[in-house]
């Protein structure tokens, strides 16, 4: 089994170590970059499955379209900066809410990778 490719953006300095310690204890999880850009587009060397960053307005799709502009299959969830809620953005302009934000829901989220 491929393990889901996860590409972390800039995120404040807690919730980024969380996330980031969540993604690594995950067997079937591969943490390719964490970045200090909001948008880390240049930075991966191969296309993560998910990109994780993080906004003040997770409704807000504009980080999701620039993510599929260049990586068209990339899931993107965008975490809202009080670390309540979450938003998964799929190809356009799929947009799913996934309710208060927990690490199991987190790591949930990831898993769900849709099918080719």
């Amino acid at each position: 089994m491929d393990r889901i490719r996860i590409l972390v953006g800039a995120r404040p300095g807690l919730l980024r170590d969380i996330v980031v310690g969540a993604v690594l204890a995950q067997s079937d999880m591969e943490l390719i970059g964490v970045h200090s850009e909001a948008l880390p587009l240049q930075r991966a060397a191969v296309p993560p499955d998910v990109l994780l960053v993080c906004a003040h307005d997770p409704d807000d799709a504009t980080a999701a379209d620039k993510v599929f502009a260049r990586w068209p299959r990339c899931r993107v969830l965008i975490v809202a900066r009080s670390g309540e809620q979450i938003v998964q953005y799929e190809l356009r302009p799929h947009k799913q809410a996934l309710r208060e934000l927990s690490l199991e829901e987190l790591i949930t989220a990831i898993r769900c990778r849709r099918d080719p």
